[in-house]
């Protein structure tokens, strides 16, 4: 049986039952270790699970430099649906939205990558 329960914090759960990148962060002498179960999947702010959003940051980590810093910027300020439609909207019509798009559908790098 349990004896004490630990928090971890860690990236997702592999296919075969395990935790990928797991940090111990504490020991919880506030929680019964008898009534603790298996953490499921936590969704974020958005829904999206913790692998979902690790998608997502290597999405950001691949963008243009001007998308990047505006993602940045962005995030720093906290999710605001008209705000992101504006900025989003705006770069997707600069020209490193338009050469990301032309690279996109030539099937080759754009050319922040090279």
């Amino acid at each position: 049986e349990p004896e004490a329960v630990a928090e971890v914090r860690y990236h997702s759960w592999t296919e075969d039952e395990h935790l990928r990148a797991p940090v111990f962060v504490r020991l919880r002498d506030d929680v019964d270790a008898k009534k603790v179960k298996r953490a499921k999947r936590r969704a974020t702010r958005h829904g999206e699970d913790r692998g979902a959003m690790a998608d997502v940051l290597g999405e950001l980590a691949s963008a243009g430099p001007e998308a990047a810093r505006a993602a940045k910027r962005l995030v720093r300020a906290g999710p605001r649906d008209e705000a992101t439609t504006e900025v989003a909207a705006g770069l997707r019509a600069g020209a490193e939205g338009q050469e990301g798009l032309r690279a996109f559908l030539e099937k080759r790098p754009a050319s922040w990558r090279s």
